[in-house]
């Protein structure tokens, strides 16, 4: 899916902060198209960078490798690039402008644990306002769950709804008695990446959050805010709760619930 083209909006044009184009890096060059969600440079051959951009659809796409620059990743809202990919079929073969209009309507860089990872515009009604509305950007936590089984997993879903992103659901197979050291990895490495906001357990799975802890990468990048923001504490980030009790915890427990200035989806209930 590209796009990124400001200029005429359709492909070809497309310009950056160093003039018209610019040259490819190395390092980006050298990396593997190898899994859907990358963010490569588009472009009309070597060196001929420019605004123009594209994500990556299919799991493997070798025919971009040492021809395109990956210079990042969807480490949040790939639910909205497969939306767009669902519902925005091209015209025509081998590809075209989609069906419908997909806009990139805000943009800027990412600062993790300031810049919410997932959400959506509300126009809020603002007598005071000379359009008569304010935009305000409404927050859905990303939620990991831990639960015994998929029935409880789902079970969470239908308890959070479209208030959270539940974008690591994991059903831990207790009766098993496994040392749950997968669990563990794949749940402290989404945290690292800041591609999860709050981990949720079930009652049953409360011994897997002992095992985890606030990742050293968020512990930098607190750092950074010079002691503007404290880096949230263990019990609110890993939540134990029962399903029905779940969004009310994330909302009064989490870091993301209590956070001054952050207005989350399910306050409108």
């Amino acid at each position: 899916m590209q796009g990124g083209d400001f200029v005429f909006g359709n492909g070809s044009g497309g310009e950056s902060v160093f003039g018209k184009k610019f040259k490819d890096e190395r390092a980006g060059l050298a990396l593997k198209h190898d899994r859907a969600g990358l963010l490569s440079m588009g472009n009309s051959g070597k060196n001929s960078n420019t605004s123009q951009f594209f994500v990556t659809l299919d799991a493997v796409s070798p025919k971009c490798d040492g021809k395109h620059v990956i210079f990042g990743e969807v480490i949040s809202g790939m639910e909205v690039v497969r939306a767009a990919e669902e519902r925005c079929a091209t015209t025509g073969e081998g590809g075209g402008e989609p069906s419908v209009p997909v806009t990139i309507v805000d943009c800027g860089a990412y600062v993790p644990l300031a810049t919410p990872g997932a959400g959506f515009w509300y126009d809020r009604p603002d007598a005071e306002s000379y359009a008569g509305t304010t935009p305000e950007f409404v927050i859905r936590p990303r939620v990991g769950i831990l639960a015994p089984n998929g029935n409880v997993v789902e079970r969470f879903s239908r308890a959070l709804g479209e208030h959270a992103s539940i974008l690591l659901p994991v059903a831990v197979d207790v009766a098993e008695g496994s040392d749950g050291e997968e669990v563990v990895r794949s749940v402290m490495e989404a945290l690292e990446k800041f591609a999860l906001d709050v981990v949720v357990a079930a009652p049953a799975c409360s011994e897997l959050l002992k095992l985890m802890s606030v990742p050293s990468s968020w512990k930098d990048a607190a750092e950074k805010f010079n002691g503007t923001f404290v880096l949230p504490k263990r019990q609110d980030v890993f939540i134990e709760a029962k399903p029905v009790e779940a969004l009310s915890a994330i909302l009064s427990k989490s870091w993301v619930g209590t956070r001054p200035g952050w207005l989350l989806s399910a306050s409108f209930r």
